[in-house]
């Protein structure tokens, strides 16, 4: 759980980096922080920085394997979650139950290690994670622990994350 908790981190950490860095990723600067009286205005900012490629994957005029989602931090998905419940007053049902609703028919993703104030539009199979070429299998361990009933297995790779095209993500930050 902790090697799970540490590559997210490292995740958020190098993407936003790289998108930093990348004069193609498409820079979109929104001031302030983001809170739950425009999360929204943030998200229609992104949403309208959107490269036609990108719109075309959302309105399914292209490969709608490449549909964009909007990942954000915990920040921004609470302030989401409190801006529809204060829209959809009235059928309460999909608040009471959780749900997270589409922003223009993209998924809102909750990516933990984004910070509050950034929010990144890109189609999930674009954003990868990337390791070493581990292909010798004598170096991984294994133990079995017979009072679990349990096979314990261990290596160590690198680890890296990254994305593939640029011009098809959405930075959004301050």
């Amino acid at each position: 759980k902790l090697s799970a908790q540490k590559a997210l981190e490292l995740a958020g950490t190098e993407l936003t980096t790289e998108m930093t860095a990348d004069a193609t990723v498409i820079d979109s600067i929104f001031a302030g922080p983001i809170t739950s009286s425009n999360v929204l205005d943030a998200f229609e900012q992104a949403y309208e920085a959107m490269s036609d490629v990108m719109l075309a994957a959302v309105y399914g005029d292209a490969d709608r394997d490449f549909k964009p989602a909007i990942f954000v931090g915990t920040a921004a998905m609470q302030a989401y979650q409190i801006a529809i419940a204060g829209l959809y007053t009235t059928t309460p049902q999909g608040v009471v139950e959780g749900n997270i609703p589409n922003y223009y028919g993209m998924e809102v993703v909750h990516m933990a290690s984004l910070p509050a104030n950034q929010v990144v539009v890109s189609a999930p199979q674009n954003l990868v994670m990337l390791t070493d070429d581990y292909n010798d299998v004598r170096a991984i361990d294994m133990k079995y622990e017979s009072e679990l009933s349990s096979d314990k297995i261990w290596g160590q790779f690198k680890l890296g994350f990254s994305y593939l095209k640029g011009d098809e993500i959405v930075y959004l930050h301050p």
